[in-house]
Formats: C-alpha cells, structure tokens, sequence
C-alpha cells in the first residue's frame, strides 16, 4: 500500500533480473519520487513484509534511479563493497557488470551501516 502517493511510486515486483542482483531475497520494491535528484528504496519479502537487513534491504539513493547520477554512486559503490568482500559474482561472460551480490561481508556490511536507508527514519 502506497503511504502517500505525491512522494512515493505505487510498490510493485521488482525488476528481474536487475534489482535481484543487488538485493538478493528481496520480491517488491517501492521507490520515492525524484525530489531533488535522490530518492529512497525500500524492498519486501515474498510476503509483503519490510525488508531491513543487508543485503535485500533498500537504500537511500543519491542518484534516483534512472539518472544519471544512480549508477555511479549508488550501484558502483555496491559492487566495489561487494567485491572487496570476495561477495560479487562475475557475470555471464566473466565481466563486473553482469554480476551479482553472493552474500554480506565486512565491507559490504559497513557500506550499509554508514548509508541511510528510509525504515531507520
């Protein structure tokens, strides 16, 4: 359900196989209007319910998505935290950009300690 529908997108499924790479687990998704060029996220289980740990939880993102400002600092900042952590699969033909998240380590788990995201408001 749509809390308020002048500052946020109506929820829906998320995008596969995009959205799934970085957010593992996560079924739907809900995003805030582009004010000001950022935007939140916020993601759900299969059952509708909040998602508010790493790696399936939504973010805060400086870019909102679809400009772009997203990739680089929202998605880039991802993988390389992924990476680090040996957590960042690589893609159909061996390449970063067609990757995903394998699972949460230190680094990828302080990434998400330091970002803001919209449930901790």
């Amino acid at each position: 359900m749509n809390p308020d529908r002048k500052k946020w997108n109506d929820p829906g499924e998320i995008i596969k196989p995009f959205v799934e790479r970085f957010h593992p687990g996560a079924f739907y998704e809900m995003r805030s209007k582009n004010f000001g060029g950022h935007s939140n996220q916020c993601t759900y289980d299969e059952g509708g319910i909040l998602i508010t740990t790493p790696p399936a939880m939504g973010t805060a993102d400086y870019g909102a998505a679809g400009t772009s400002e997203h990739w680089p600092n929202d998605v880039e900042t991802v993988i390389y935290a992924a990476r680090l952590d040996g957590q960042w699969s690589t893609g159909w033909f061996g390449d970063t950009l067609s990757g995903r998240i394998t699972g949460t380590g230190a680094n990828l788990s302080k990434y998400f300690q330091v970002r803001p995201s919209h449930h901790e408001n």
